[in-house]
């Protein structure tokens, strides 16, 4: 800030804003390998500069390479004016050239395979339907595997660039990275315990609740159970509802067995007060085909109401079935939708899906039970193959 004073005593003010902005960095690397068919992102949006000037006439900071060669970026800010180079060499797709194999006996077998070219290649092999044996990271260009049995085997060969459009593993995949990735992160990364947690499920089959409020007992079960349902258009092959499981809701990803956590989660709910609701954000009036998907501003008047604290004193009902707590009354919901047979006109089609459904619970649940304890056990549906509807109606 600048202050002049006149001879008379009087001032006149003036603001001049100096920005200081960093000097653009050198951090393209020299050469990039494009595989056949394979574009890749040629990205100089860290160098801290505010325009770009590719060879290729464009002016973003990333542009796709579908092709080798030369390829020239002029990157600009007040600090001046840096040009960079980037190389981008053609890559043959690696090809076999040779597989040994050896048998030594019923369980001693072993086999080699080799590439035509070297580079830092990563070898995978697997039994026929998926299941993984080994892996061999490079850099190298061959493998060898043993102690193979009799039978056909799969060997997978990649040079660590991940291709998204392959499927021949997984459908999905997942990344994880360090959370200062992330610009406004919270600082210490933790909070108080919630007041509220919820679990999402899609029932396709059209007969849970659009929000239940769960007993430490009952979130323990669902937490287990991490149950939602495929639809077609999910999965390839998919064409009608089937029931879908992932304990804890990431069962690949628990090392402990699900009841450790879900007895922590009781727990925890019982120690902070903590209420734990299902949110169905599925079907109504019918399963996937015949009755119509829950509206979004259904699920969002019923987050709101819980957070609100507008469902504490609202009368519950038990579901017969499933045992699920329904309220009788949610703002912004009607109030019909909230117990699920009232939606359908066939009432006793909807008894028969649930109890299809509450069987398939039971099923899923037989492999978790002998670690189970009772009250997690009794938070599960009440209709299974040793109860009957009329003992809860």
């Amino acid at each position: 800030t600048v202050v002049v004073t006149d001879v008379c005593g009087e001032q006149r003010f003036d603001t001049v804003l100096v920005t200081v902005e960093d000097p653009l960095i050198d951090q393209l690397p020299n050469n990039e390998r494009l595989c056949d068919g394979l574009p890749i992102v040629l990205d100089a949006s860290s160098s801290n500069a505010n325009t770009y000037l590719w060879s290729t006439g464009d002016n973003t900071p990333a542009i796709l390479a579908g092709s080798p060669g030369l390829y020239t970026v002029t990157m600009t800010n007040t600090c001046g004016q840096l040009t960079e180079n980037i190389n981008v060499l053609p890559e043959a797709i690696p090809q076999l050239t040779t597989v040994d194999v050896d048998c030594f006996g019923n369980q001693n077998g072993q086999a080699t395979v080799s590439l035509n070219s070297l580079g830092n290649y990563q070898f995978l092999w697997t039994t026929s339907g998926g299941g993984i044996l080994q892996g061999n990271n490079g850099p190298q260009n061959n493998a060898q595997i043993t102690g193979l049995a009799p039978g056909s085997y799969v060997v997978f060969t990649e040079d660590g660039e991940v291709d998204y459009e392959d499927s021949s593993i997984t459908q999905n995949t997942r990344v994880s990275y360090p959370i200062d990735h992330i610009d406004n992160i919270q600082l210490p990364s933790f909070a108080k315990n919630p007041k509220n947690i919820f679990f999402l499920t899609c029932d396709a089959f059209g007969v849970l609740p659009p929000v239940s409020k769960l007993t430490p007992g009952q979130a323990a079960y669902h937490f287990i159970s991490g149950y939602t349902a495929k639809v077609a258009g999910t999965e390839a092959g998919i064409t009608e509802p089937v029931p879908s499981f992932s304990a804890c809701f990431g069962e690949p990803f628990m090392p402990l067995h699900p009841t450790v956590y879900a007895e922590m989660l009781s727990k925890k709910m019982e120690e902070a007060g903590v209420n734990v609701w299902l949110i169905n954000t599925g079907w109504s009036g019918g399963p996937y085909g015949v009755g119509s998907r829950i509206k979004l501003k259904y699920t969002r008047a019923m987050i709101t109401a819980i957070l609100e604290d507008k469902l504490s004193d609202v009368d519950y009902e038990q579901h017969p079935i499933f045992g699920l707590y329904m309220p009788k009354y949610c703002p912004g919901v009607p109030t019909e939708i909230l117990d699920p047979m009232n939606t359908w006109l066939q009432k006793g089609i909807y008894i028969s899906k649930s109890i299809q459904l509450a069987h398939s619970f039971h099923l899923n649940f037989e492999k978790f039970a002998s670690q189970a304890s009772q009250h997690i056990m009794d938070g599960g549906p009440l209709i299974d193959e040793h109860h009957h509807l009329g003992e809860h109606v």
